[in-house]
């Protein structure tokens, strides 16, 4: 993962509420989604993976993914 880039950022709203949509039709509660976006701003869909890849990224980034997992199950838990 040497060459590998990360940064966070917000999805747009439109895409968001789809997500959200296409999660409640799948049952899900996390979901791996691979998106890309055109030079021109349109958005691309390619699957939805509920066991999906992500712990690297804690490991490499500031994400901290790992614990909006448990955020998720306890939301007490700060």
């Amino acid at each position: 993962m040497i060459d590998v880039e990360t940064e966070s950022f917000q999805l747009p709203e439109h895409i968001e509420g789809l997500i959200s949509c296409l999660m409640q039709q799948y049952g899900l509660r996390f979901g791996a989604i691979d998106m890309a976006t055109s030079q021109n701003g349109q958005w691309y869909f390619f699957e939805i993976n509920p066991n999906g890849q992500w712990a690297w990224l804690d490991l490499t980034s500031d994400l901290d993914i790992a614990s909006s997992f448990v955020k998720s199950f306890r939301p007490e838990v700060s």
